[in-house]
């Protein structure tokens, strides 16, 4: 391994066979019966046998790579079943690799979702561009034509139902769908583009606070 890599650099984990293989050399003893020619009997021995541990370490090393839900390729079924995917709101669940990993990553993150921010990078990670709005109450200083309440319809008896700003937030969603195209790294059976849509509703009305209420709001197609 050349000396530029030293420990605790990212680098260091990046062992080729060669380097393998001239590690194996160092550890043989010396003398004549032991020659370092690199085209001798001995040293493509060596080579032959540091190629199991250089498979075995480069398996090690990919483990990085599957501990990270961003990342992850062979392992993406079994981050799946860990978060309960596919999530019900979505009646066709995604296919492409990319799709998939941002499924995951958004599940993983709506355990501790409270500011608007947090539900544009939950959106963010599912394919789509928002913008959230909250609604203040009136207040003393508000100005004297803003509205006290909202009305959203009407309940069961008929009556008007009375929504109060302070808990209403509207989300403005950008673009209508999500889309997903395969890439060098998706499996060979994935489609060429996939879209998601329907999903984002659905995912923020089970996940908002509870004594919230949502308006949503769409561009015109």
């Amino acid at each position: 391994m050349s000396d530029d890599r030293r420990h605790g650099d990212p680098a260091a984990l990046d062992l080729s066979l060669d380097d393998h293989h001239s590690g194996a050399m160092a550890l043989l003893p010396t003398g004549a019966v032991w020659p370092r020619d690199p085209f001798g009997v001995l040293s493509r021995t060596v080579r032959g046998l540091a190629g199991v541990h250089h498979h075995a370490w480069t398996r090690v090393k990919a483990m990085l790579n599957e501990a990270d839900p961003r990342s992850t390729y062979e392992t993406i079924d079994m981050w799946e079943t860990d978060c309960g995917l596919p999530d019900p709101c979505v009646e066709n669940p995604p296919t492409a690799l990319e799709a998939r990993r941002a499924a995951v990553i958004t599940k993983r993150q709506m355990g501790a979702t409270t500011t608007p921010m947090q539900f544009i990078a939950i959106a963010a990670s599912l394919g789509y561009e928002i913008e959230i709005k909250e609604f203040r109450p009136f207040r003393a200083w508000s100005p004297c034509n803003s509205f006290l309440n909202t009305n959203d319809g009407t309940d069961a008896a008929g009556n008007p139902r009375r929504v109060g700003w302070s808990h209403c937030w509207r989300v403005r969603v950008l673009n209508r769908r999500a889309v997903y195209w395969m890439r060098t790294n998706s499996p060979c059976n994935s489609f060429l583009r996939t879209w998601t849509t329907g999903d984002l509703e659905c995912i923020f009305e089970r996940i908002k606070p509870a004594h919230t209420r949502i308006l949503w709001e769409y561009p015109t197609p």
